[in-house]
């Protein structure tokens, strides 16, 4: 070993750094350190700088059994000299602080975390004369669970903090919102699983979960990269997190400073990813659709069709009294253009109490030459099945295979909720909604 190496448990250091996922940047105050100072008969207080939100833990006095390292240098042709051994302890808190972060951490934590052991060796003095062949190490373990907890007050309660902890999402959160001037505010949809969305718990379910969820995914500084009709076109930093309660379920809500590429400044309507999901996407143009005479009239033909299919009351007045939204779109490289439609009878877009009698029906088509086909219909009968009323919100490829899904905003009698719509086997179907929103079952 070099000179400059000591034996002093001065230059031993046991370190532990959480990373931070979704839209949360890595700080100084996401990073756990644990660092044990002195010697190893020495009972100190270990102090570790948790998260924001956590309490901080210290003076454990962690009992003196611990981990162990061996160490017997071998040389060439023979065994060691009986000079030549050593048993070196690792420092008491350092020991039961690395059990503790190798078995008591959350299982979501503990994949995200690095542990690292440095111990310093210290070369026998009487060895300085011999040719060494290499050296065996041996870590022997640490004392049960059960035995640390009883010997460290303070330890158990630390542990059940650690365990009790609800489970963050694994997968990117998706955003969707509006922009007001340089701000926007953007809901949380939920977390992308493939072509859908999972949704998130609830405080009833996982008590603590929104807290701990904006504390760690959602925090202010964090970053997110925006997308408008299927293309990025630009970032938002959080500025402050709140919750909003318009919805069916409370949603975490991110209020911002938005930053657009030139060609998408007009924009309103947003969908966003976390920054480090959304970073290895390109930009690409942003073009604006205006529907069109033919587009609308193809629309109308759609609800007529839907309207005999299912043997709904047909309006008065035509199809055309009912539409109350018609938005053209178009898929990232697709050949046409694209239109949905949302048709109301005897109701209004708008979270509101319906008629006797209301249904919605939306509608999707797709350009074949010079007409549309029909290639989605959903109709929702509110006496039978409640009020549920989608419009278009905005599409985007939400796991990057190449096939765009699409987000819908549904307004309710009391309350919104959203949700999508996925291309599986050639066909549009409704991946994801809501459970709030989701049909009764009878």
């Amino acid at each position: 070993a070099p000179a400059a190496m000591s034996g002093s448990w001065d230059d031993a250091f046991l370190s532990i750094q959480t990373s931070t996922r979704g839209g949360s940047k890595e700080t100084e105050v996401n990073a756990l350190t644990v660092s044990p100072l002195g010697v190893p008969s020495a009972v100190t207080a270990a102090t570790t700088v948790t998260p924001v939100g956590n309490r901080l833990i210290t003076s454990l006095n962690i009992p003196e059994s611990s981990w162990s390292i061996r160490t017997r240098r071998r040389r060439r042709g023979g065994w060691p000299y009986p000079a030549c051994i050593r048993v070196l302890s690792l420092p008491p808190q350092g020991s039961a602080l690395a059990f503790l972060a190798l078995t008591h951490l959350p299982e979501g934590q503990m994949r995200r975390n690095l542990l690292a052991i440095a111990v310093i060796l210290t070369m026998a003095t009487g060895c300085d004369n011999v040719t060494w062949d290499g050296i065996d190490v041996q870590l022997q373990p640490p004392p049960a669970r059960t035995d640390l907890v009883a010997e460290a007050p303070g330890l158990a309660a630390a542990i059940e903090e650690q365990d009790t902890r609800p489970e963050l999402p694994q997968g990117p959160i998706l955003l969707a919102g509006a922009r007001s001037g340089s701000e926007a505010t953007l809901y949380v949809v939920g977390e992308v699983q493939g072509d859908a969305i999972n949704e998130l718990p609830s405080e009833e379910s996982a008590p603590g979960f929104h807290e701990y969820f904006i504390q760690e995914q959602l925090a202010p500084g964090s970053e997110w990269t925006l997308f408008s009709q299927g293309v990025r076109v630009g970032s938002l930093t959080a500025r402050e997190v709140s919750l909003n309660e318009d919805f069916c379920l409370p949603r975490a809500t991110i209020t911002g400073t938005v930053e657009l590429v030139p060609g998408a400044a007009g924009t309103t309507r947003f969908m966003g990813l976390p920054a480090d999901a959304g970073r290895g996407r390109d930009y690409d143009t942003y073009r604006v659709h205006q529907d069109d005479y033919g587009q609308r009239v193809a629309s109308l033909g759609m609800a007529n069709a839907t309207i005999a299919r299912v043997r709904a009351v047909f309006p008065p007045d035509g199809p055309l009294s009912i539409r109350q939204d018609i938005q053209a779109l178009q898929f990232v490289d697709a050949p046409g253009e694209a239109i949905a439609a949302t048709f109301l009878f005897r109701d209004q877009l708008s979270v509101s109490a319906p008629a006797a009698g209301a249904y919605s029906i939306f509608v999707m088509g797709s350009q074949v030459g010079t007409l549309y086909q029909q290639t989605f219909e959903w109709y929702r009968p509110a006496d039978s099945q409640g009020k549920g009323a989608p419009r278009y919100y905005d599409h985007l490829d939400l796991n990057g295979d190449g096939q765009e899904e699409v987000l819908l905003d549904v307004y309710g009698s009391e309350s919104r909720w959203f949700s999508t719509l996925a291309q599986r086997n050639g066909s549009w179907v409704r991946a994801f909604e809501d459970s709030c929103g989701q049909t009764p079952v009878s």
